[in-house]
């Protein structure tokens, strides 16, 4: 069972998972990381400067997650 990261945690013991997404320019993986973090999903394409970060918590089996991507 996954647990939605909107939860509130009062633990500060989370293990720590750093994902880098990689790829050809206009493939998707902005959308690909919003629809997983924000459930949300754009159909423009608006190309991302730099770097882009975001962060999602979760539990897996009662253990707390933090997954970098």
């Amino acid at each position: 069972q996954v647990k939605a990261a909107c939860q509130v945690q009062k633990t500060d013991s989370f293990n720590v998972a750093k994902v880098i997404v990689v790829g050809d320019v206009a493939v998707g993986k902005t959308c690909l990381i919003s629809r997983f973090c924000k459930d949300a999903f754009d159909k423009t394409y608006k190309a991302t400067i730099g770097v882009d970060f975001e962060m999602e918590r979760f539990e897996v089996l009662g253990v707390p997650f933090s997954l970098q991507l």
